[in-house]
């Protein structure tokens, strides 16, 4: 297994991993309810040019638990 490989396992199987989604792309709230943990489940938006634009849009759902969020702020603040 490559190291890309085996990060994208883990995310996906870790109990505590954020589960992230476009939410240009999927309605957060139509992957919250197909997972069976759907507190951990929250939109980021990189604004593009994303090394230029240092703005991350963080969209939780009705079922996204503060810590995820707090968690998702984090992530964007260190973003390039």
């Amino acid at each position: 297994m490559t190291g890309s490989t085996v990060s994208s396992h883990l995310l996906v199987t870790d109990p505590e991993a954020v589960l992230p989604t476009n939410p240009s792309w999927l309605p957060v709230v139509d992957l919250a309810v197909a997972t069976s943990r759907p507190a951990q489940v929250v939109g980021l938006h990189f604004f593009n040019p994303v090394p230029v634009q240092k703005l991350v849009e963080v969209v939780p759902a009705l079922t996204t638990a503060t810590d995820t969020v707090t968690r998702a702020r984090s992530y964007g603040a260190r973003s390039p």
